[in-house]
């Protein structure tokens, strides 16, 4: 393969990839991409796959087949930001942990050896690899046929920081960087902030900013938002751009 000469950043994973676009909408699900109103993203929104089953060979979601499918027409040591557990977080971890009768640390754990082991074995085949961290859970408890949810609100935020600090930890050791923001978006009482979720599940573009300034130092590219988009948007994100010293 030839080598990324055009400094892409390819986002592929669930639908909380679609923050990279720059919209308050969710991007098609592949075949279909989606570029990005910022300069270098390219997105692929596989549907809703759970970190758990994104390296297994047969799934429900296909997740390791279309991801591979998708890595096998980048050119190697392009940077792929990767996200996948908040559907673990906000469905399955809780509802494991107390059928196997394990902590959340531990029940994180088997998750995140599990799922990482799969992304190194990706950065070993020449690829840039980072993770995108799990957004706060949704703050409305009525479930939905599309998002089902087991546990509280606060159950919820406490296991997703849990996962989180076993993915730091675990990416740490394979040299992967991670990007996030959920230390601004939940309170102290791990409640989620409403305004950082545009549809009560997934990150608003209002947090945008800062990704593109934790990804800007991971890669060298010079990442810009086009003018029209902070216009648009009222000074919303202009304010939080001000605030978090972009």
């Amino acid at each position: 393969m030839k080598k990324n000469k055009k400094n892409k950043i390819y986002c592929i994973g669930d639908s909380h990839v679609s923050v990279f676009a720059g919209e308050d909408r969710l991007v098609p699900i592949v075949p279909e991409q989606r570029k990005s109103l910022v300069n270098h993203f390219e997105i692929f929104r596989l549907g809703p796959v759970t970190a758990y089953n994104f390296c297994e060979e047969t799934s429900s979601t296909n997740a390791k087949q279309l991801f591979e499918n998708i890595i096998n027409t980048i050119p190697v040591n392009s940077w792929i930001v990767v996200s996948a557990g908040e559907i673990d977080c906000r469905v399955h971890l809780i509802k494991q942990a107390i059928r196997q009768n394990k902590s959340f640390e531990e029940i994180c754990g088997i998750l995140t050896d599990k799922f990482i082991d799969y992304l190194a074995t990706i950065k070993n085949r020449g690829y840039n690899v980072c993770l995108l961290l799990p957004p706060p859970t949704k703050f409305k408890e009525e479930d939905t046929p599309e998002y089902p949810s087991f546990g509280s609100e606060t159950e919820r935020n406490e296991i997703t920081k849990c996962l989180i600090q076993a993915y730091i930890a675990k990416c740490g050791q394979y040299g992967i960087p991670t990007i996030g923001v959920l230390n601004d978006t939940v309170t102290e009482d791990n409640k989620t902030v409403k305004k950082y979720l545009w549809d009560g599940i997934h990150y608003s573009r209002i947090v945008l900013p800062q990704l593109i300034l934790q990804l800007r130092k991971i890669t060298g590219y010079s990442l810009k938002y086009p003018l029209l988009w902070l216009i648009k948007d009222k000074m919303r994100s202009v304010k939080y751009f001000l605030t978090k010293s972009i």
